[in-house]
């Protein structure tokens, strides 16, 4: 339940933000906080898709909550990836929200 609350908070935040951050000659700390908030956040999303993942991985419950949320954790990571495209730890939630999100969308319905 924390990680999907935190989610929603850091929704909250970049719905008021939009993309402002991407501007060219944006604020340095709007700039800061937007990249901080993308990745919380697809790090959110991440864990939800884990647990939904571990705890129907052999029911024939479909991962809705997955295939809802992981899209956008996975854009939210290639935004950050853009100002560090070096970052391991980026790229490995970026890699795995992929995973998760094609396991979910090969799920049995």
């Amino acid at each position: 339940k924390k990680p999907r609350a935190a989610l929603r908070r850091f929704d909250s935040v970049l719905s008021v933000i939009e993309d402002k951050d991407l501007l060219n000659g944006a604020w340095m700390p709007l700039k800061a906080l937007a990249w901080d908030a993308r990745v919380s956040a697809g790090r959110c999303a991440l864990l939800c898709a884990e647990y939904e993942a571990a705890r129907f991985r052999w029911s024939e419950r479909e991962r809705s909550w997955t295939k809802t949320h992981l899209p956008q954790a996975i854009k939210r990571f290639e935004t950050a990836l853009i100002a560090v495209p070096n970052d391991g730890y980026i790229a490995s939630m970026l890699q795995r929200a992929n995973e998760l999100l094609s396991d979910a969308n090969d799920f049995p319905c």
